[in-house]
């Protein structure tokens, strides 16, 4: 985990510099990702099926103007967690954490409307917790806690739709260092599939049985939809 936290801070340090030069408007943009996990393994670790929520944040600027179409690079993070009891009979916890680097093209339609495009990809963190007090014929025995944790891919996009504040009803109001919005778009985010092989943390090494478990190959792709906030900065 620390060299991902490591690599964040390199990336974000990196684009703030560039933002610097460049002397553009820094956006930050806070964000909710509501997804829906296309592998139904997935409920292994989800009691409300297989939605699963992640939350984070973006900095983007702008570098380039064609014709209207306005280019942001951007560097984002998400994080997600969720819990399940597959079989009445383990408790499950799955942590992700997303970083990412991504390029938005953004058109604007009114002063106070646009529409945009994204693209990103980059690399995510699994980190996978389980504990049990039944063995695999169902009776109470010893507690089992197992452990496991993986580096994957991710790659992916979504297009939707942004809203500002009109700069000219700020302007009459003095204001011209800040600006605020709200977006909303849809997507799909592809992530590289994961062989779990948990370790008993209690005992000797050991990968959780198929019969108790659905662990194994895991991939958690799915549609995603976006709802954030942005704070643009001048």
């Amino acid at each position: 985990m620390k060299p991902l936290c490591c690599l964040i801070a390199l990336v974000t340090a990196f684009l703030l510099h560039l933002n610097s030069a460049a002397a553009e408007p820094l956006e930050v943009n806070m964000a909710l990702n509501p997804t829906v996990i296309q592998d139904t393994a997935y409920e292994a670790f989800s009691e409300d099926d297989l939605s699963a929520l992640r939350m984070g944040v973006d900095l983007r600027f702008e570098v380039a103007n064609l014709g209207g179409f306005k280019l942001l690079p951007l560097v984002g993070w998400r994080i997600a967690t969720d819990e399940g009891y597959p079989y009445q009979a383990t408790n499950t916890a799955l942590m992700l954490n997303d970083l990412f680097l991504g390029l938005r093209v953004r058109k604007g339609i009114l002063s106070w409307l646009g529409v945009f495009i994204e693209a990103q990809g980059g690399l995510v963190w699994v980190d996978i917790q389980g504990n049990s007090d039944v063995d695999m014929y169902g009776a109470l025995g010893q507690r089992q806690d197992y452990q496991d944790n993986r580096l994957t891919w991710s790659a992916g996009g979504h297009a939707g739709i942004e809203l500002q504040i009109p700069k000219s009803w700020l302007r009459k109001r003095n204001v011209r260092k800040f600006n605020f919005g709200g977006e909303l778009s849809a997507g799909y985010i592809r992530r590289g599939e994961i062989d779990f092989q948990p370790k008993l943390e209690n005992g000797p090494d050991n990968a959780i049985q198929a019969n108790t478990q659905p662990w194994g190959n895991l991939n958690i792709s799915g549609w995603t939809i976006q709802i954030a906030a942005n704070f643009r900065f001048f």
